[in-house]
């Protein structure tokens, strides 16, 4: 069996597979920001603990906490010593056309979602990840990845927007019943959360339009959970898109292997 770590600034997420790339259980928690071996260690445990103890073959993570990175690497060879072990960067995958000026700054996590929709989609892909940022990528086929736009993160946005004007409350990520804001929170609420889509909706219209393509619209990350279908209009919610995208390329290094 695979498992996959993906370790981001705000969240924790571990899924296992079998080995036709078929999800079988998940954890998601909120990132351990210490850096501590110990802290580290228990959390596999517990986690194989939650999986039940399968017999693991395959660990792939991807780390964008440059920190952590070693760490993570460690803990996981200690505790799967049988099992094979990738931490994906950007030298790993020399078959994708990375068409930025500098393809080695393209973060783990924007190689695993590239992959994820890749494995899952025929055209043309327009991926937006809410996390800590929000990230939109382009993907094409066969194996390009086209460059993408960063911004601020819904929980980032709110805590700058309380640190910069203190006697605003500090927002809790949710989405108002109605745009128009009935007061103070619900009115930076709307701001934010629907701001942020409405951000990804228009860009993801107008990178269409410069690449003179349709395209397959999915959203990812821990934030696009706020948004309900209708919200999403376009957009396809895919939760374990990069998870999946860490599988396919575990399958595809085994193979070669």
């Amino acid at each position: 069996m695979i498992l996959t770590v993906d370790l981001g600034n705000s969240n924790l997420v571990t899924v296992l597979y079998d080995d036709g790339a078929n999800r079988l259980d998940d954890d998601r928690r909120d990132t351990i920001k210490e850096e501590s071996y110990a802290r580290y260690r228990d959390y596999f445990q517990d986690v194989l603990d939650l999986f039940g103890h399968p017999q693991i073959t395959a660990v792939t993570t991807s780390c964008v906490v440059p920190y952590l990175r070693n760490l993570l690497r460690e803990v996981v060879r200690d505790v799967f010593p049988e099992a094979k072990h990738f931490q994906l960067q950007y030298s790993m995958v020399p078959e994708l056309d990375i068409r930025l000026s500098e393809p080695r700054e393209i973060g783990a996590d924007l190689i695993a979602t590239a992959y994820g929709a890749l494995g899952k989609y025929d055209q043309p892909t327009i991926i937006a990840d809410m996390g800590s940022a929000t990230k939109l990528t382009v993907v094409d086929r066969p194996e390009v990845f086209l460059g993408g736009i960063i911004m601020p993160g819904v929980a980032f946005q709110a805590k700058s927007l309380h640190l910069m004007i203190p006697h605003l409350p500090k927002m809790t990520p949710a989405k108002p019943e109605k745009v128009i804001g009935y007061d103070t929170m619900t009115s930076i609420q709307s701001g934010i959360v629907n701001g942020s889509l409405a951000a990804i909706t228009e860009l993801a219209k107008k990178i269409e339009q410069e690449i003179d393509q349709d395209c397959q619209w999915v959203i990812t990350g821990g934030i696009a959970k706020l948004y309900s279908p209708e919200d999403l209009a376009k957009y396809r919610y895919d939760e374990f898109l990069l998870s999946d995208g860490l599988c396919y390329l575990t399958l595809r290094w085994l193979d070669k292997n």
